[in-house]
């Protein structure tokens, strides 16, 4: 619909991918602490009638990893999405006005 409207393809990029790229960090961000805080409550629960101890504990290289791997998935789909949307003629957009 936007390459009816007369957008490029940068706009394009600028108008869907920049925004959902700035969400989808931001809560990658977010998530990965308040799901370990999370994990830390379900250990305790799980293995509070234990008579030993066992301590909830995830290196702070994890967290890392965790972000990097999001990161790369989300760039690999967007990538993809650009390459689809770049692909789209004119001519099927004109025709395909719905």
């Amino acid at each position: 619909m936007v390459k009816i409207l007369g957008y490029n393809n940068r706009e394009i990029n600028r108008i869907y991918l920049h925004s959902t790229t700035i969400v989808v960090i931001l809560c990658i961000l977010i998530t990965i602490p308040i799901s370990s805080l999370v994990m830390k409550e379900v250990v305790e629960v799980v293995f509070f009638e234990y008579s030993g101890w066992i301590t909830y504990y995830m290196p702070a290289v994890t967290y890392v990893k965790v972000a990097a791997s999001g990161i790369i998935c989300y760039a690999i789909v967007a990538f993809l999405l650009n390459r689809k949307v770049k692909k789209i003629p004119m001519s099927d957009a004109l025709k395909n006005v719905e």
